[in-house]
């Protein structure tokens, strides 16, 4: 049974669930700006580790070439996801799991879906238990089957943008391993934190109370 207060998909109930996604958005942010600040000490200690000649020539070309674009990486991440919070609705055709059509796709958006979805899978691990109450809420507060495949607040969502502004700034992929590990250690750390803080607005404004 659930013990919560019927909330019927109003416009007040439609700008809750607004405020609730820009919340998430605004926490998951602030965790980006400390990425982008923790990042070039993570690529200068790979430096002390002994590697080939060529795997230590990209962690050099990487530990010069980030700090010039950590700024715009961080804004560009921003810019896209919030592009994603703003078109996100159910009505979408846009699917980033589908499989329909990648022939179609260049090879780098489908190297990048690959990448992301492996990562959004190593975040559900860390959040999946309170993404799925937040997913009931909102699919609740917005009379809706389900979220839309680009939902800011799909794991996947955030690793897209992340992956894509890291190339859209400059930075090749083949360097994304070099931080990927640094970005999940953070992100599972705080993600859940976020997610926590969402459920807890819309419990405070009566929305599904208990979920069992």
């Amino acid at each position: 049974d659930r013990v919560n207060t019927p909330l019927p998909s109003s416009p007040s109930a439609l700008a809750l669930a607004s405020q609730a996604r820009e919340l998430f958005v605004t926490r998951v942010a602030e965790q980006i700006q400390i990425l982008a600040q923790t990042l070039p000490e993570h690529l200068s200690n790979l430096l002390n580790e002994t590697r080939d000649a060529r795997e230590m020539q990209k962690r050099r070309d990487a530990w010069i070439a980030f700090p010039k674009i950590s700024t715009a990486w961080v804004k560009q991440v921003l810019q896209d996801w919030h592009a994603q919070a703003e078109s996100t609705g159910n009505t979408l055709s846009s699917n980033l799991g589908g499989l329909e059509g990648l022939s179609l796709i260049e090879d780098d958006t489908v190297e990048n879906k690959i990448l992301a979805s492996r990562m959004a899978l190593r975040l559900l691990d860390k959040v999946s238990w309170d993404l799925n109450d937040l997913t009931v809420r909102m699919k609740a507060l917005e009379n809706i089957d389900e979220l839309s495949k680009k939902d800011v607040l799909r794991p996947e969502s955030l690793a897209t943008a992340l992956l894509e502004a890291w190339q859209s700034v400059g930075m090749e992929r083949e360097v994304w391993p070099l931080v990927q590990d640094k970005v999940l250690e953070l992100l599972c750390d705080k993600l859940p934190g976020a997610y926590q803080e969402v459920n807890a607005l819309l419990i405070r404004r009566n929305v599904m109370r208990e979920i069992d």
